[in-house]
């Protein structure tokens, strides 16, 4: 049941903080992403999401492997070492799916950044099973 909330929680947690991290990167940067010229992006989270959601939806087989580190270094060690092997790990295994889907011409601030945030932000929410 807890692989199942961790799914949820890719769904719900991480598309939406890449979809935002994305979104603000863009606006402080200025970087304007190529979309069709009937498409003003601007502000708007949720054509940004429907933007990147796409791309990383198949980073979505990092999730099991995440829940079974965290399950593994749980039963070794405490939930306070599997949580900060899970911030660790989080980030790194995302960024690496991602770049091993998309290749490596693709490791720029604008496409990995987002990526890394939000992959510590679901490192730090991933529910951990006992």
């Amino acid at each position: 049941m807890v692989l199942v909330k961790n799914m949820a929680l890719f769904f719900l947690g991480f598309l939406p903080a890449v979809a935002v991290a994305s979104m603000t990167l863009a606006g402080v940067f200025g970087d304007h992403i190529e979309s069709s010229p009937q498409w003003k992006v601007g502000w708007n989270p949720f054509v940004w999401l429907i933007m990147t959601a796409p791309w990383l939806l198949p980073t979505a087989v990092v999730v099991p492997l995440l829940h079974f580190l965290g399950k593994g270094v749980s039963r070794r060690f405490s939930r306070v070492v599997a949580r900060r092997v899970l911030l660790g790990a989080s980030p790194a295994l995302f960024m690496v799916a991602v770049l091993a889907l998309w290749g490596p011409g693709n490791f720029r601030l604008d496409f990995v950044l987002p990526v890394a945030v939000s992959g510590v932000l679901y490192g730090a929410l991933q529910r951990i099973p006992d």
